[in-house]
Formats: structure tokens, C-alpha cells, sequence
């Protein structure tokens, strides 16, 4: 058990008998509370241990796991107990975890017991994977319809081909249509043991309260004997080989109906980087770099909205994905050839200009405030603490690693990331 150092309020932890790590940010006078159950199992996890007679899994299967763990015997959702409880709950998949959480005000105690219970107990049926194929398929369909999630997956298929990193987090109609019950059950054993997951809590109640209740759920449940304590981490075994090196597809065009075109751009991380702290730091640096060069306080971005080359869904983020990273941006335009042709020259040629000691320490300034306002995202907060855990990376060390960024470190990093022959572009035409 220990206490946070560089964050605003207390930050316990604990690890219990069965495994479980337990992360308490303890908010006293605050009568809201968030919890989050997390494992890391991810859409960019696609094999089983040795343990296991089938290894290798179909993309999709980790949202699709997400789903049916909501499913009852009785034909009920989980999510109906939860709201019999005034509790609102719900779940994510994201490429390298899986998180279940609920929000409350009261009845804290009881939601819990039941976020633990249904997350170790579950029930699959034939009947019930056959039902939610068919809703898993529409949903994937629909996004299909939506522009800019047809555009986002252009692009990282651009960059990184059939590689899980470049697949919907959702798989495919085809790849859910090979999913069973039994393969579900198999997946739940090998992530969902609570030696691999994290609980993490905030709010006012204390460390001992939620240790309690998750020891008396836990006692009578019995750990699958999986030789497989280790957390799930990308390993040199499930990082696919086109996670690395150049983008497959330099060029993605696509028509479709729309009122005006999408283009997006994207720079590929040449180099793997499976250190968790060297993760960190790149994440911090990129998202320092992009800011500082193209972010809404940059002089080049207003340079490009005031010439009409970008509007307001402009967006430039550093995206990693555990075993891959990328640099995207992305707006509507009325003519993404010049847009590239802008953009191209505003970070490959001008880029390093934006990059001074002036802007590192106003942007210090903002990352410091924005990481305390955080505290207050009760949902954000919480997840980026289950986030690092599974890393193995204190949590508290952000705020510290935020103040040791510099211009030297600035220009190695825009080095490093900033090449053309990583790049790709991904262009939604209109079809008239």
C-alpha cells in the first residue's frame, strides 16, 4: 500500500491475495463516485497463451467479449440491474484494453458487488453470441456511413496494411462470424482473471471499504489455474511484423457521398519502442511537438484557417496504440492537394521554428493546469490511472516527466517522427 507524491489528492493502492490491484483517488466531500474494473485485452491482442489448443483470434473478438459480458441466463442485461440500483454504467474496448465502469451517487457498495461479479461470472450461450453477431454487424456497418470513421480507418490501414493496428477496433462482419461461445470462454480465462486486472475507484471511501468487498466477492471464486500471471503486454511475439518500418499504402482515395472532401495525414513511428517509460516519454514529447507546431495556440494553424485551407474539425493528435504510434491530421477541405501540399510544408519545412524555449514553457504551463483541472474528470482520471498501472508506470510520475521536457528533447523527437517516407495520406472525394 502507498500514497501519491506530485498529484493534488491521494492516490492509494493495494494489491489483494487473489491478485487484484486496487487504485483508490480518494475524494473526500465529493458524494459522486466512479469505478472501473480494466484488464489489458484489447483489439490488438490476437493470441491466446501456449495454455490454450487455438491461439490465434479473430479481429474483433475483445469488443465483442465486451459486449456479451452484459448478457444474463435469464435474457436480461447486467445493465438493467445497475439501473435498478440508480447506478449508470457502461463498457469501452480500446486497442490494448478492456474497461467496465459505472458512476453513482449511492448504492456504491451494492454496484460494486455487482461490477465484480458480473465481470468474473460469465454467461455465454450459442444462442446469445448467434444474437449479438447480428447487432455487432449492424453497428459495424453503420460506421460504414460516418465519413470521418470510414477516413480514420482509411488511413491506418494506409499505414500499417491488414496489421491488427490498422483494423477496426470492432473486426469485420466476416472476422465476428467465426467467433463461438467457446472461443469467448477461452479469451475470459486467459484475460479476465483478476491477478491480470485493476480496480480503481474514486471518491470518498476509504482504500479498506472497496479491498473488503472485493476479497468477499472474490473468495468464492475460484482462480482458473492459467499459467499466466503476467499482465497481457505486447510482447515481441504478438507485436505483428507491420507495426514497424514503412507505411504499407502512401496513398488511400476513396469516393463517397459528402458535402465537402475529408483528408487526413499520417506520419508512421519507424522505430518500435516496448519500454513502457520510453512509451511515456514519447507520448509526452509527440503530444508537446504536435501542439507546438500545428496545435489551435500555433501560429501555423492560424495560418492555414485564415487562407480557408481548414475549418473548426481540423484535428491533430499523436495516436499510440501500444505496439504502434502514429501522427494524424486530419480536416475537411475544398481541396486537399493544396491542403497537403500546406500541411507537407508547415511540418516538414517550418516545423522546428515553431519549437521554442518560449512556447515549451507556455505550453509547460498549460499541460500543469490541464493535469490538475483533470483530477475533476472523475471517468478520465480514473481510466488513466488503470491505463498506467497496466504499464507498470506510476501515474504520479506524469506531472514530474511534463516538467523535464525541453527544446533539446523537443528537436530530437520532431527528428525522430517527422519523416516523409513514413508518411501516408488518406482522401474521402465527393462522388456526385
Amino acid at each position: 500500500m502507498n500514497s501519491s507524491g506530485m498529484t493534488p489528492y491521494r492516490i492509494q493502492r493495494q494489491t489483494l491475495a487473489c491478485g487484484l490491484r486496487v487504485i483508490l483517488l480518494y475524494r473526500p466531500g465529493i458524494l459522486r463516485k466512479f469505478a472501473i474494473w480494466s484488464v489489458p485485452f484489447g483489439s490488438l491482442h490476437r493470441r491466446l497463451p501456449a495454455e490454450f489448443t487455438r491461439r490465434d483470434l479473430p479481429a474483433g473478438i475483445a469488443h465483442f467479449l465486451e459486449h456479451q459480458l452484459f448478457r444474463q441466463e435469464d435474457g436480461s442485461s447486467v445493465s438493467d440491474a445497475f439501473a435498478t440500483l440508480g447506478v449508470q454504467d457502461n463498457a469501452f474496448t480500446s486497442y490494448d484494453m478492456t474497461g467496465y465502469h459505472f458512476r453513482c451517487s449511492a448504492n456504491f457498495h451494492q454496484a460494486l458487488r455487482l461490477l465484480l461479479q458480473f465481470t468474473a461470472s460469465p454467461y455465454f450461450s450459442e444462442e446469445s453470441v448467434a444474437n449479438e453477431k447480428e447487432i455487432i454487424t449492424q453497428e459495424l456497418l453503420m460506421y460504414r456511413d460516418m465519413p470521418e470513421a470510414v477516413l480514420d480507418l482509411n488511413l491506418r490501414q494506409a499505414l500499417y496494411g491488414t496489421d491488427p493496428a490498422g483494423e477496426d477496433i470492432g473486426g469485420t462482419p466476416e472476422s465476428i462470424a467465426t467467433i463461438t461461445s467457446d472461443l469467448l470462454s477461452s479469451c475470459q480465462r486467459a484475460f479476465y482473471q483478476p491477478r491480470q486486472a485493476v480496480l480503481t475507484v474514486v471518491g470518498d471511501i476509504s482504500l479498506a471499504e472497496v479491498s473488503a468487498i472485493c476479497e468477499e466477492v472474490y473468495e468464492g471464486i475460484i482462480a482458473d489455474p492459467i499459467p499466466y500471471a503476467e499482465s497481457f503486454r505486447l510482447s515481441a511475439e504478438s507485436v505483428s511484423p507491420g507495426s514497424a518500418g514503412l507505411p504499407v499504402h502512401p496513398v488511400v482515395q476513396q469516393q463517397i457521398p459528402l458535402p465537402r472532401p475529408l483528408f487526413a495525414l499520417g506520419i508512421k513511428e519507424e522505430n518500435l519502442a516496448e519500454d513502457p517509460w520510453l512509451l511515456l516519454q514519447r507520448q509526452i514529447e509527440s503530444d508537446f511537438v504536435v501542439e507546438l507546431i500545428c496545435g489551435k495556440s500555433a501560429d501555423g494553424y492560424w495560418d492555414l484557417y485564415r487562407r480557408g485551407l481548414i475549418d473548426n474539425t481540423f484535428t491533430a493528435f499523436y495516436h499510440s496504440l501500444g505496439n504502434a504510434a502514429h501522427l494524424q491530421i486530419s480536416s475537411e477541405c475544398e481541396d486537399p492537394g493544396l491542403l497537403e501540399e500546406n500541411l507537407t510544408d508547415l511540418i516538414f519545412t517550418r516545423g522546428r521554428q515553431s519549437i521554442s524555449d518560449e512556447a515549451i514553457q507556455r505550453l509547460k504551463r498549460k499541460r500543469m493546469g490541464d493535469y490538475i483541472v483533470g483530477f475533476e474528470d472523475f471517468e478520465g482520471v480514473a481510466t488513466s490511472l488503470a491505463s498506467a498501472e497496466h504499464l507498470d508506470l506510476p501515474f504520479e510520475e506524469l506531472l514530474r516527466m511534463v516538467t523535464l521536457v525541453d527544446r533539446p528533447s523537443l528537436l530530437r523527437r520532431y527528428e525522430e517522427l517527422f519523416r516523409r517516407q513514413q508518411m501516408s495520406t488518406a482522401t474521402l472525394n465527393r462522388r456526385d
